[in-house]
């Protein structure tokens, strides 16, 4: 027998005896009544399978967790972490269905992040809910990009970077969850540059034909893009909203239609859907670059999404903060250093554009 022979000989006979010692871990749990632990056991059985190549066994296994855990939240509606549980439960059968029944797949995601979702609403200052979240938000983020749904996929890009920021907020100094930030900016900036040319991208992946329910957003509503005008998107750090105002007024008197968040986000809208279309539809993008436009995570992320659809940005220089964050997709703009010089250079650009 070769080595690569006897090496896979022995990862067989490996995996066998672990699932052996699963299967008694989870019937002494059974016994004591001990479901919490049965369920978890289940689990580790299933993925130890899914290694097997035994998929059919593998998601009967993660579907009896599943129940187990969906009694166990039934019974005790106000035990969270119980919750947390289902949706682990949810994402990794939707992990097993992937290729083998992908609308099931989806349809257990979409469980899952709303499960998700509302933990971090009832507990937004707890670490864990906020990285759950964003870890979820980020691989259906790409199993949507995978079937060509670019717009969903950056959209929940957008969330998951929104969420692992919060989780940032919470514990600064946590290795994993600098990381997931990071990764998060990456894959926005990846997807958001792959949706320029997601007909082709699509053409190429032949994903099965799957259904996808309604996005949680409501149905759009009018903003000042639908009104007609050449149109900008305006980003900017809060500090800076005067200085949005002036160039707002400015760049109207000229014919051009600016779009700013607090103002042009209805109510109960969801900050990523919104931002997110608004600059799908504008045709340039403003920045007041400065530390704290630069510290901002929606700025790094607005600024990622008009650089992946090689929009033109117009950075205006509000302090001597150096590039740090946005230096890539800063590197070569054209920047500005005075208001009306930014003004009347972006109205000639976007006529001559026109």
């Amino acid at each position: 027998m070769d080595p690569e022979e006897l090496e896979r000989v022995e990862s067989a006979l490996s995996q066998v005896g672990d699932v052996v010692e699963v299967q008694g871990l989870r019937a002494r749990a059974r016994t004591r009544g001990d479901h919490k632990s049965e369920a978890g056991h289940l689990h580790r059985e299933a993925r130890l399978l899914a290694v097997r190549g035994d998929w059919d066994r593998a998601v009967t296994l993660a579907e009896e967790a599943l129940y187990i855990r969906q009694s166990l939240s039934a019974t005790e509606p106000d035990d969270v972490g119980t919750r947390g549980t289902v949706a682990s439960s949810m994402i990794e059968i939707s992990r097993l269905l992937t290729d083998r029944d992908p609308q099931r797949a989806l349809d257990l995601t979409w469980e899952a992040l709303a499960i998700r979702r509302d933990l971090v609403a009832a507990r937004p200052r707890v670490r864990d809910f906020q990285r759950s979240l964003a870890s979820d938000l980020g691989e259906v983020a790409q199993l949507l990009a995978d079937r060509g749904d670019w717009d969903r996929a950056v959209t929940l890009a957008l969330e998951a970077q929104y969420a692992w920021s919060e989780a940032a907020t919470i514990d600064p100094d946590s290795t994993q969850v600098r990381e997931g930030l990071a990764r998060s900016l990456e894959l926005v900036s990846r997807l958001t540059e792959a949706s320029t040319a997601g007909a082709e991208a699509t053409a190429t992946i032949g994903a099965a034909d799957v259904s996808l329910p309604p996005e949680n957003a409501a149905a759009p509503t009018p903003s000042t893009l639908d009104e007609g005008g050449l149109r900008v998107f305006m980003c900017f750090a809060e500090e800076h909203k005067e200085i949005a105002e002036m160039l707002d007024a400015a760049l109207a008197a000229r014919g051009v239609r600016s779009w700013i968040y607090y103002r042009d986000i209805p109510t109960g809208r969801n900050y990523h859907v919104e931002s997110t279309r608004a600059i799908r539809q504008a045709r340039a993008l403003v920045l007041l670059f400065s530390e704290h436009t630069q510290s901002s995570h929606h700025c790094q992320a607005e600024v990622a999404i008009a650089h992946g659809r090689r929009m033109p940005i117009y950075p205006l220089r509000i302090d001597d903060a150096e590039l740090d964050e946005m230096e890539y997709p800063l590197v070569l703009a054209q920047w500005k250093g005075d208001p009306d010089e930014l003004v009347s250079d972006l109205a000639r650009d976007l006529v001559k554009g026109s």
